[in-house]
């Protein structure tokens, strides 16, 4: 709703928030996002699904989660304080890899990844949260040839891979959710992690996590694409220290870890 001086009407700044202050409306500026983390002390085990889990991905209030053991896809339900209830819900995709590691959500798709074909495959998202396969690959060697986590942001898929150099790369999504390498860019993040695992990205910034630093380190995603370090990690020893998979949603961050096959959420501010 814009703000009304007098006749006239005036379109607040994003940035303006309204608040009530002794029973009348008034405008404060609101604090910018920096993607500071802080544990709910909360999480959920998944051992019922898998032994061994790896990535993670959020979408319209569904959490997808992948695991090696058994080699489907599981999906939970993301309460309104951020609280996970296990859907009853699998995709098998034994049939296309079966080193599965990454997953990302964006735009109606969700993109997963394996270590035996080193390729991306995608699917269609329901409004109930099902998976169909749409039938749709291709191989994301382009400077990483063992894949292993994804993020997508803004038209954009983020992959970090587990083999030298220790790089994130860039890929464009196009209206129907193909893939295009952004030839010529890498970000170098091997004086942060030497095994890379998790990737998710939320309003503005990606998160990555893994299991030589056991921490989340944060980046800033310029208009472009282009990432720059906000050097404010974060330590997750403390929890698990099998960090393999990230997602962020709402305002929360999921991480899985596979020391004690749980999923741990964190608030984001």
């Amino acid at each position: 709703m814009p703000l009304k001086i007098g006749n006239t009407a005036v379109i607040m700044p994003s940035n303006i928030a309204k608040v009530m202050l002794g029973g009348s409306q008034v405008y404060a500026k609101a604090s910018a996002f920096l993607g500071t983390i802080t544990y709910d002390d909360y999480n959920i085990s998944t051992t019922s699904q898998d032994h061994y889990l790896r990535g993670l991905a959020a979408y319209n209030g569904k959490l997808y989660m992948v695991g090696e053991v058994n080699e489907h896809i599981y999906r939970y339900s993301i309460a309104a304080n951020g609280d996970l209830t296990y859907d009853n819900y699998s995709f098998d995709v034994s049939t296309l890899d079966h080193r599965v590691r990454g997953l990302a959500a964006y735009n109606g798709k969700l993109y997963f990844c394996g270590l035996d074909t080193d390729k991306a495959f995608r699917f269609t998202i329901a409004a109930n949260g099902d998976l169909t396969y749409d039938d749709y690959s291709i191989t994301i060697t382009d400077g990483n040839s063992s894949p292993t986590e994804l993020a997508a942001y803004n038209g954009k898929l983020y992959v970090c891979g587990s083999s030298t150099p220790e790089n994130i790369y860039r890929y464009s999504i196009d209206a129907n959710g193909d893939l295009t390498y952004d030839s010529g860019y890498s970000f170098d993040i091997s004086a942060l992690e030497g095994t890379p695992r998790g990737l998710t990205a939320y309003n503005g910034k990606l998160f990555m996590c893994g299991t030589d630093a056991d921490r989340i380190d944060r980046y800033s995603i310029a208009a472009n694409g282009n990432l720059s370090d906000d050097s404010d990690p974060y330590d997750t020893s403390t929890l698990d220290l099998g960090a393999l998979g990230l997602a962020a949603i709402n305002g929360k961050l999921y991480m899985s870890g596979d020391q004690y096959n749980k999923i741990y959420r964190f608030t984001l501010s």
